[in-house]
């Protein structure tokens, strides 16, 4: 090489090194580290949250407002309900409310930090970052599982069964609890529940994709195939994958090194509910978040930028109409479809004391979340407030359906409220309620009433 081209060959090479260090520096010093996210792995990346929504989908009505105010007011506040709770319209959040104890003994509030044990809405969660995969080629909805995890006994079973509950596979807690198959003086694993699944491998109720039989063995195995694809502890997948990316900083899987500082669950006498042997399992539960997290989420999925729009619009595909039903279940999506043609996607949850709920109404650009740790059935009240958005034909639960004690002028409050909103603003002349016997209401309603406890 001639002479002349060496010192502008130097000076670029001394240049880019410069220009390296310098970032480096830049980095280590100046910002912060939260501020980088990792993207090692495929995840919701680049979600600009203030272009989501139009300026119609963040308007809210004054009346909706006051709706929401008093349903908090009777329901959360009439019931001593102890949780947190958050609706929102696209960007605009019309309520949050925070009431109660995270840990008794130690009195320490709930605020709107303090994560609360999602229970089974984290299938949601799990099922999304399944998607994410999918989409980035790493996984199939075809693969069968057996391929990705070789002690998996059942041949036949898919992906796809796992993340639609149609795999036929019981429930694994029933099976630790059988004498011999597992220690129960040590905490149950996912890694464990795998190899008691290889040992004993117990029959399927059903041969995989014929039957919908919900049961949460199905995502505790599809939180096994995030780390074989990911090639990380399922905590720190879903941190890269769906956390991270969002910007869900009060949200975390849990692990045994959280006990003595998650929040804690209560009976509805206010006492504790212990840890058991299965609190260790994850994927089909154990993500903790807040409200404020979990709208984030909500919000992220109204995005172009979450997933190919084929692929979300699968998720809430219902795929078990082996019998007629309102009732359907998609990828990690619960789905009620109404007489009327709307179909209300949502995951409800019951762990120990956690009773939660999650609606996510894509019409509307709807969030509904709220996240209890004392057990009470009114929590799923929260349900109800669909109705304020759109034609969905549910009723403001009364004191009766939600099986809760209750002062008898809390449903006459409550008609009053909504029967004064409806006069000043047509827009919420879907809402209705009424305070009669239970064998009255109507067949969409009576299926509603069963949510409770047919879907967690």
């Amino acid at each position: 090489m001639k002479k002349k081209y060496w010192f502008p060959i130097c000076f670029i090479i001394i240049l880019g090194v410069f220009i390296a260090l310098f970032f480096q520096y830049y980095r280590a010093n100046f910002v912060k580290k939260s501020d980088f996210i990792n993207r090692e792995l495929p995840g919701f990346y680049d979600i600009n949250f203030d272009s989501v929504f139009s300026k119609e989908e963040n308007n809210v009505s004054p009346e909706t407002k006051e709706i929401v105010q008093n349903y908090y007011r009777y329901f959360w506040e009439g019931n001593n309900l102890s949780g947190s709770f958050i609706i929102a319209k696209g960007n605009t959040i019309i309520f949050e409310g925070y009431r109660g104890l995270a840990n008794k003994d130690r009195n320490i509030p709930i605020t709107s930090n303090m994560p609360i044990h999602l229970a089974s809405i984290s299938k949601n969660l799990t099922a999304m970052a399944v998607l994410k995969l999918v989409e980035a080629g790493k996984l199939k909805l075809t693969s069968k599982v057996s391929s990705i995890l070789p002690k998996f006994p059942y041949k036949d079973i898919k992906i796809f069964d796992l993340l639609t509950h149609r795999s036929g596979m019981g429930d694994y807690g029933a099976y630790a609890e059988t004498e011999g198959w597992f220690d129960r003086k040590y905490y149950l694993t996912n890694a464990a529940m795998l190899e008691m699944f290889a040992k004993f491998k117990p029959k399927p109720f059903n041969p995989p994709n014929t039957a919908f039989d919900y049961c949460n063995t199905n995502y505790a195995f599809l939180a096994l195939v995030i780390e074989k694809i990911t090639k990380k502890p399922f905590p720190q997948a879903m941190k890269m994958i769906v956390f991270d990316p969002i910007g869900m900083k009060n949200t975390f899987v849990f692990q045994k090194k959280d006990i003595n500082k998650v929040s804690l669950s209560y009976f509805n006498n206010g006492k504790i509910v212990p840890w058991d042997f299965r609190d260790l399992v994850y994927g089909d539960k154990n993500i903790y978040s807040t409200p404020c997290d979990m709208l984030k989420y909500s919000q992220a999925m109204f995005s172009k930028k979450f997933l190919r729009k084929s692929l979300l619009d699968s998720a809430f595909a219902g795929y078990s109409n082996e019998r007629k039903g309102n009732k359907n279940y998609g990828f990690g999506f619960r789905m009620f479809h109404f007489d009327n043609g709307k179909k209300i996607t949502f995951h409800n949850g019951w762990w120990h004391g956690n009773q939660t709920v999650f609606v996510h109404l894509r019409d509307e650009k709807v969030t509904i979340i709220a996240l209890g740790n004392q057990k009470a059935r009114a929590i799923y009240s929260a349900y109800s407030l669909s109705s304020i958005f759109g034609d969905y034909p549910f009723e403001i639960e009364d004191r009766d359906s939600l099986n809760v004690k209750v002062a008898d002028t809390l449903s006459i409050k409550m008609y009053d409220l909504i029967t004064k909103a409806k006069k000043k603003s047509d827009s919420l002349k879907n809402i209705k309620y009424h305070n009669e016997n239970r064998k009255t209401k109507s067949k969409d309603t009576l299926k509603l009433m069963k949510i409770s406890n047919d879907t967690l």
